[in-house]
């Protein structure tokens, strides 16, 4: 197979997985590195799919929900999108997703080696638990 034909079988294989149009939801999962952070529970990953195809998706935290970035949460969100930016940090981390809200993002555990994320931001007293 030649590389161009593996990258668009690569990009249909995404499709599949992750395409609107799909009925019933598919569980993935990927290696990632953090873009940018949005907020404590949203940040954008560039994830590797296939052999050394990526793809950029907005991450929303699974079962986590921080303050928004406005009075008067403002401080409190501030600390949570950097606690957030200084986890993720340059690092690959694991992203695992089975459901997109209702924003198209994937709704995400992320880990890396042990340690989840969500729970991190749980620990610190910088999330609560959401449940949708």
């Amino acid at each position: 197979m030649t590389a161009g034909a593996r990258d668009w079988l690569g990009l249909l294989v995404w499709a599949v997985l992750l395409g609107p149009a799909q009925a019933a939801p598919e569980c993935w999962s990927a290696l990632g590195v953090a873009v940018r952070v949005v907020d404590g529970d949203t940040f954008i990953a560039r994830l590797k799919i296939w052999h050394g195809l990526e793809v950029t998706e907005r991450i929303r935290l699974l079962g986590v929900d921080t303050p928004e970035r406005k009075e008067p949460t403002l401080k409190r969100a501030l600390q949570a999108k950097a606690f957030t930016d200084r986890w993720l940090g340059q690092e690959p981390f694991e992203v695992r997703s089975c459901a997109r809200d209702s924003f198209g993002r994937a709704l995400a555990t992320v880990r890396r080696g042990g340690d989840d994320l969500a729970e991190k931001l749980l620990e610190a007293g910088l999330a609560a638990p959401y449940r949708r």
